[in-house]
C-alpha cells in the first residue's frame, strides 16, 4: 500500500478547507435615537436576517441593538427612518474583509464604526439620529 506524503496531505487539507462555503460574519448594529421624537421605520432592506427586527418605532432617547447575518460572503443592508438613512456592508474579497457604512443626511445622522476585523469579518457599527 502506498503511503501519502505529509506535504500532499497538507495540500489536500488546505484545498478542501478553501473549497468550503464561507459564512459572512454577523454585523452588530447599535441604533441610537438622541432626538426627542420617535423615528418611524420607513424601509428595511437587508441581504439576510436581522435579529431582532429593526425597531419600529425607534423611540426617542433610546438605544436598540440588532444583529444582521447572511450566509455567504456578503452582509449588507440599509434602514431608512423618518430623519435618517443608514447603510452598512461587509464583503469578503479573497482572504480579507472590506467594510463600509454611512448615514445621511449628515446634518441629522451619524455613523460610527465600533469594531472591524479585516481577518475575521467581525463588524460593529453605531447609527445615531441626532
Amino acid at each position: 500500500m502506498r503511503q501519502i506524503r505529509p506535504l500532499r496531505l497538507i495540500f489536500a487539507a488546505l484545498l478542501f478547507a478553501t473549497s468550503l462555503p464561507t459564512l459572512a460574519a454577523a454585523t452588530t448594529i447599535e441604533l441610537v435615537n438622541d432626538s426627542n421624537s420617535d423615528e418611524t421605520l420607513i424601509r428595511s432592506n437587508t441581504s439576510g436576517i436581522v435579529t431582532p427586527p429593526a425597531p419600529d418605532p425607534l423611540f426617542a432617547n433610546d438605544t436598540s441593538v440588532v444583529v444582521s447575518e447572511t450566509p455567504g460572503t456578503v452582509d449588507a443592508g440599509a434602514f431608512t427612518y423618518q430623519s435618517c438613512r443608514f447603510n452598512w456592508s461587509v464583503i469578503k474579497v479573497g482572504s480579507l474583509y472590506q467594510f463600509s457604512d454611512g448615514a445621511e443626511p449628515a446634518s441629522d445622522c451619524e455613523s460610527q464604526v465600533i469594531l472591524q476585523n479585516f481577518i475575521t469579518g467581525e463588524y460593529s457599527v453605531r447609527f445615531t439620529v441626532e
